[in-house]
């Protein structure tokens, strides 16, 4: 067993009895402790729940990376369910969810106060991409960790929803508004990379220290999403109107599979297709 270290309260005091009495019987060897300056994860392959200490007695700013940090096992678990954490913003318009993706400053958060109805916001930073019960992929927002650490609010993130992945654009500055396609084996490398941002804004040394089968996952899983949908250089403007590229695309990416399907294996069986996983099957521009 490893030692709690921190502030323990009437609370910390019951968890470190209920952790105790867990860990009775159990190796001491198999027991794997993530520690942080402050915080401190438990996990035990013969529990299910992991166990999180944390040091109550720091200032704001390091309340916001703990609860942050205390995300990294939500991640793992996605990873290990064949989703993925990325770097970007999650848009949506008739139901269809558009990442745009980028590196902080490439302009995530001015881009979605550039959008306007229909278009939703539904978070401007980081966003999980997740498999449901059907294998398809859906999109939820998270919090904007860098708004709640300067004001207190969480950005744009309107928690508890999730919408069907349509398409990835990752964005870049640039003097005029451009749409590119990006290839499929490109989309794969670039959603890993932003899946490592996630990783290590938490923790640096991400994945060194895991097993085989997180790493392993990480870049399945990005070749996977690459695999089920499309993805696109979004170059955006100051003053143009890169939503309607974008529009552009969905339009189009609809139209295609309504085409394909009165070729092949009649419309409505391609249009449930479509409405399911919102992508085609191989690479084409569409911009």
């Amino acid at each position: 067993m490893y030692p709690f270290r921190g502030h323990v309260s009437g609370n910390g005091q019951l968890l470190r009895a209920c952790l105790l009495r867990s860990a009775r019987g159990r190796p001491g060897r198999e027991w794997k402790v993530r520690e942080y300056h402050d915080l401190i994860f438990f996990e035990h392959p013969s529990i299910h729940e992991i166990i999180c200490e944390m040091d109550l007695g720091e200032d704001w700013p390091v309340r916001v990376h703990q609860m942050r940090r205390s995300l990294l096992p939500v991640y793992i678990d996605v990873l290990l369910a064949g989703g993925l954490p990325v770097h970007g913003a999650l848009v949506e318009i008739n139901g269809s969810g558009v990442i745009l993706a980028g590196r902080s400053g490439e302009g995530k958060s001015t881009a979605c106060k550039r959008l306007s109805p229909p278009w939703r916001v539904l978070g401007d930073d980081l966003c999980l991409v997740v498999r449901d019960r059907f294998g398809n992929y859906r999109v939820h927002p998270l919090p904007t960790w860098s708004a709640l650490e300067e004001n207190g609010g969480s950005g744009v993130c309107r928690s508890g929803s999730s919408v069907p992945l349509r398409a990835v654009f990752f964005l870049e500055q640039f003097a005029e508004d451009e749409c590119r396609d990006m290839k499929r084996s490109t989309m794969a490398i670039s959603l890993a990379a932003s899946a490592l941002q996630v990783f290590r804004s938490i923790d640096f040394r991400f994945p060194r220290g895991e097993d085989t089968s997180v790493k392993k996952a990480l870049y399945e899983n990005a070749a996977s999403i690459a695999m089920a949908t499309t993805s696109y250089l979004l170059r955006v403007s100051l003053q143009g109107r890169f939503w309607e590229k974008i529009e552009d695309v969905l339009g189009q990416v609809r139209q295609l599979w309504r085409r394909r399907s009165r070729q092949s294996m009649g419309s409505s069986k391609i249009e449930v297709v479509f409405d399911a996983h919102g992508s085609i099957p191989d690479s084409e521009s569409l911009c």
